[in-house]
C-alpha cells in the first residue's frame, strides 16, 4: 500500500510570524493562530489567566464588539472557537473556502487588536467560574486534572488550566495584558491554513492582513520539569455512586524518540481495542467496569501514562490490584509476537485515520515547528512502528513502570 505524505509549506511573513499551509481538496477551509503559551507559562499569581485570555479574545476588538466578532464567521455558516492547554493557545475557524480573506482579517483583528474590555471581563469571569464548578459534577473529567496536579506537584505543569475560584476572581484587565506581553512573542506564534488553495494566494492574503502584530520576542522562561518524590496514593472523599480511580506514572516526552514505542505499550495495556489487556480482564472476563482506558500524554519535557476506571466501592481494591498485576506482567514477560503484531497494526491504522484529519496534521506540524521538535516523515514513522520489538517495550516498562513509580488517585 502506498502512503502519501501530506504536503506542507511554510514561510516567514514580513510581520515576523510563520505561516504554515497544507492543501486539501475538501470544500472546507480551516485557519487559525497557534501560540506557544499556555498555563505552564503562568506565574503562581496568574493561575487560570491563560484560559481567561482565550475567552476574552472573543469579547471585542478596537473596531468590533463581541457580537460582531462571532457574527463575522457565523454569518457565513462557519465556526469560530479556541482552546487552551498547558503549552499552547489556539484560535481557529472552519468556513467555506471562498471566505479565507474574511477569516484571516478577523483572526488578525483578534490577535492584534483585542481590547479586553473590563465590563466584558466581569461577565466572562462568571462564565469561567461556572466552567470550574461544572467539573465538580463530572468526576470522570475532574479526576484527570487532579491526577496531573498530583503527578506534577510543585512544577509549572502541576496546576489546573482553568485556575481556581479564588485566582480567577481577582483578575483584572492589567493582569491579562501583563501575561500577554511576557509570554507572547513573534517567535512563538504561527498562522496556519488548510484548504483548496494555492500557497501563493494564502501568502498574499496573510501578508495583507497580518501587518502590525504587537509583540516582539517572547520572555517565556519555562523551567524543565524535574521529577520529585511522589505520593504513592491519595484519596479524596466524593459523594458519587461509583468509586473513580486514576493510576499512572511519568513517561517519555514528545521529544523522546522512544515515545512511539511507549504509545504502543500503552495501547497493549489498555488502549482503544476491546482486546487490550485491561479491558479483556476487567470488563470482558470479570464485568467489574463499564470502561477502562489507558492513555499516553506528552509535554515538551516529560509525559505520563494514565489508567482510568470507575467501579463499585466494594471492587475498587480488586481493580487496583488487577491494574498493578497487568503492569507487572509488562515488566517481567516480553509481549508475545502475536499481541505485538496486532497492536502495531491497530496503531498504524489509527495513525492513518488521524492523518485524514488535516486539521490535526497541520496543528501537530506547527507545534513541532515552533518548539523545534524534529518532524518525522510518514515513511520513516511507519518504519519506526514496524521496527519496535518486544524487548523495547520490556525495557520501557522497567524504566518507567516500576511499582515505586506508580501513583494512584482515588475518588471514594
Amino acid at each position: 500500500m502506498q502512503h502519501e505524505e501530506t504536503p506542507i509549506s511554510q514561510t516567514l511573513l514580513p510581520c515576523g510570524v510563520r505561516l504554515v499551509f497544507a492543501p486539501n481538496k475538501l470544500q472546507v477551509g480551516f485557519a487559525g493562530i497557534y501560540i506557544c503559551a499556555g498555563s505552564r507559562d503562568e506565574l503562581p499569581s496568574e493561575y487560570g489567566v491563560a484560559h481567561l485570555v482565550e475567552h476574552m479574545y472573543f469579547k471585542g476588538t478596537e473596531k468590533r464588539n463581541g457580537f460582531q466578532v462571532f457574527n463575522r464567521v457565523e454569518n457565513i455558516g462557519g465556526e469560530l472557537n479556541a482552546y487552551t492547554t498547558k503549552e499552547e493557545t489556539v484560535i481557529h475557524a472552519s468556513f467555506v473556502p471562498l471566505y479565507l480573506g474574511r477569516v484571516l482579517e478577523l483572526l488578525s483583528d483578534i490577535l492584534c487588536h483585542a481590547n479586553f474590555p473590563e465590563q466584558e471581563l466581569e461577565r466572562e469571569r462568571d462564565v469561567v467560574l461556572e466552567e470550574i464548578n461544572s467539573y465538580k459534577d463530572e468526576p470522570s473529567e475532574l479526576i484527570f486534572d487532579d491526577f496531573e496536579d498530583l503527578l506534577f506537584a510543585g512544577s509549572e505543569l502541576g496546576h489546573n488550566i482553568l485556575g481556581t475560584t479564588a485566582s480567577v476572581r481577582k483578575f483584572r484587565r492589567k493582569h491579562l495584558l501583563a501575561y500577554l506581553q511576557r509570554t507572547y512573542g513573534l517567535d512563538r506564534i504561527a498562522i496556519f491554513v488548510t484548504g483548496p488553495y494555492e500557497f501563493k494566494k494564502v501568502v498574499a492574503l496573510a501578508n495583507k492582513n497580518f501587518t502590525d502584530i504587537p509583540y516582539q520576542t517572547s520572555q517565556q522562561n519555562r523551567k524543565l520539569f524535574e521529577p520529585s518524590p511522589l505520593l504513592a496514593e491519595k484519596r479524596i472523599a466524593k459523594r458519587t455512586s461509583q468509586a473513580h480511580c486514576m493510576m499512572g506514572a511519568l513517561a517519555p516526552s514528545v521529544r523522546d524518540k522512544r515515545n512511539i514505542a511507549f504509545r504502543l505499550l500503552t495501547e497493549i495495556l489498555g488502549g482503544s481495542a476491546t482486546t487490550s489487556q485491561l479491558n479483556k480482564r476487567m470488563r470482558e472476563k470479570l464485568g467489574l467496569v463499564y470502561t477502562v482506558e489507558a492513555a499516553n500524554t506528552t509535554f515538551l519535557d516529560t509525559g505520563y501514562l494514565s489508567v482510568y476506571f470507575a467501579t463499585s466501592r466494594d471492587e475498587i481494591t480488586h481493580c487496583i490490584e488487577i491494574v498493578k498485576d497487568e503492569i507487572e506482567k509488562m515488566r517481567t514477560k516480553p509481549i508475545s509476537i502475536s499481541i505485538l503484531s496486532k497492536a502495531k497494526t491497530r496503531c498504524i491504522g489509527q495513525f492513518w485515520l488521524a492523518n485524514e484529519n488535516i486539521e490535526s496534521v497541520i496543528l501537530t506540524y506547527v507545534r513541532y515547528l515552533l518548539d523545534d521538535i524534529p518532524y518525522t516523515p510518514t515513511t520513516q514513522l511507519l518504519a519506526e512502528w514496524h521496527n519496535i520489538e518486544a524487548k523495547d517495550l520490556l525495557a520501557l516498562a522497567n524504566e518507567y513502570l516500576r511499582p515505586e513509580q506508580l501513583v494512584t488517585l482515588l475518588y471514594v
